[in-house]
């Protein structure tokens, strides 16, 4: 059926017809006219350029394109080697799943507001298999004193609570005063200290503790100067469950930090 405008025995709406005035082969700029808001897809020619007529403007293809809205729903790909998909854009969002055959090389920052899940592989999976399979945890490093070719390795201290301390010396004083962040952070009546005396015998005792302070006190009232430690117990986090019944760490009843059942 021809389209407004053209002759009668027009074979189709997008035959070329020739003008009487000869070719304008100008281009036009777009963005104008009615906007489709749905999704088509593009419309793919079915002519040889042997066959167009010669006295026709040749095609525009689409060397770039402009589109507000793209919906892909099988793949997007380049046409291989370095830089073949690039998006520059301040603001991408993917709704669904996005998958990557190969390696994904991030230049800048990577800002993820939600969770992050995948499966690890290389020097990822390595560390994370040797990190879930050690006894201990260790930090390794080259050794401070000695130089080059030996190294220094410590354990982590480990116990049955969620743990804190701090520790210093006193000196002609009979009071410790906790960090201003304590009351709120550990449970007061948890508090424990140790008391080194220095010097010589000093017969240190624990007067009391609040939650600002633990008070010392002497016998016969001599000159305090000790070390001191002091541990307590945070309230801030959910109390360590030591023992429960279960296969794996995915089974710890309590609090899941590690984020090991995917919550």
């Amino acid at each position: 059926m021809p389209a407004p405008g053209q002759p009668e025995n027009a074979s189709f709406p997008g035959e070329f017809i020739p003008s009487a005035s000869g070719k304008k082969c100008d281009k036009v700029a777009g963005g104008w006219g009615i906007p489709m808001a749905d999704y088509e897809y593009i419309w793919y020619g079915n002519m040889e350029q042997s066959t167009y007529p010669v006295d026709a403007c040749l095609p525009y293809h689409h060397l770039k394109a402009k589109i507000d809205s793209l919906q892909v729903d099988i793949d997007i790909r380049g046409s291989g080697g370095a830089g073949a998909l690039s998006i520059n854009s301040s603001a991408v969002t993917f709704s669904n799943n996005v998958s990557i055959l190969g390696n994904l090389n991030v230049l800048g920052s990577l800002n993820v507001t939600g969770s992050l899940d995948g499966t690890p592989t290389g020097i990822l999976l390595s560390r994370i298999a040797v990190a879930d399979g050690l006894p201990v945890k260790p930090f390794d490093i080259p050794h401070p004193s000695n130089g080059e070719g030996y190294r220094l390795r410590y354990v982590c201290l480990e116990g049955p609570e969620v743990g804190v301390y701090f520790r210093g010396r006193l000196t002609n004083k009979t009071e410790i005063e906790l960090p201003l962040y304590w009351k709120d952070l550990v449970h007061i009546d948890s508090i424990s200290v140790q008391l080194q005396p220095i010097g010589s015998h000093q017969d240190i005792i624990i007067k009391k503790v609040d939650e600002k302070k633990i008070y010392l006190q002497t016998n016969g009232g001599i000159s305090i100067d000790c070390y001191y430690h002091v541990y307590a117990e945070r309230k801030d986090v959910e109390r360590l469950i030591v023992e429960y019944e279960g296969t794996s760490a995915k089974d710890y009843p309590g609090q899941d930090w590690l984020n090991l059942r995917g919550n």
